[in-house]
């Protein structure tokens, strides 16, 4: 399972999520871009298709950790804010949770239309109480749900939980 973060966040923000992932007995692979404060969805979204590649490739080698514990060719994603707007570039995976998406307002109108050419199963998880308005984010899990439906991924579900953006 691949984690990716959001904006300014660190592996250690993500490490409660990464044990529930493990308790499950998947293994968790956070995806951390080389800047945590890139504003880019299209720039995480490149920095997260090398990741996918390398982490493979090196799961392909006996000597490796990973070796035998990722079924290679079959990807699941947990993205939250920038995250899980990086997951709606359409991403290679095979299902996919975007918790509590956001981008900055500039990015909005690419972001929903990449959002149409998502083939994934995705559930797009929502704060009710979601603090970061002042950026436009009160409604993107929404728009981004209605992209998924008009596109490609009718099999798509948005989910609101009574919380803030992190939770």
């Amino acid at each position: 399972v691949f984690i990716l973060p959001g904006y300014a966040s660190q592996g250690a923000h993500y490490r409660l999520l990464g044990q529930l992932v493990r308790a499950e007995g998947y293994p968790a692979v956070l995806v951390d871009p080389p800047d945590r404060y890139e504003f880019s969805v299209e720039a995480r979204g490149d920095v997260t298709r090398k990741a996918f590649q390398v982490i493979e490739a090196e799961a392909r080698k006996p000597d490796n950790p990973l070796y035998g514990r990722i079924a290679l060719g079959h990807r699941f994603a947990i993205g939250h804010s920038y995250g899980g707007a990086t997951l709606a570039q359409n991403l290679p995976v095979d299902a996919q949770v975007i918790l509590t998406p956001g981008a900055n307002l500039a990015e909005h109108a690419a972001l929903f239309k990449s959002a149409r050419s998502v083939t994934a199963p995705t559930l797009i998880i929502a704060g009710d109480r979601d603090p970061i308005r002042f950026m436009g984010q009160s409604q993107v899990a929404q728009r981004l749900f209605q992209s998924c439906q008009e596109g490609a991924c009718p099999s798509s579900r948005l989910v609101r939980w009574p919380t803030g953006h992190m939770a």
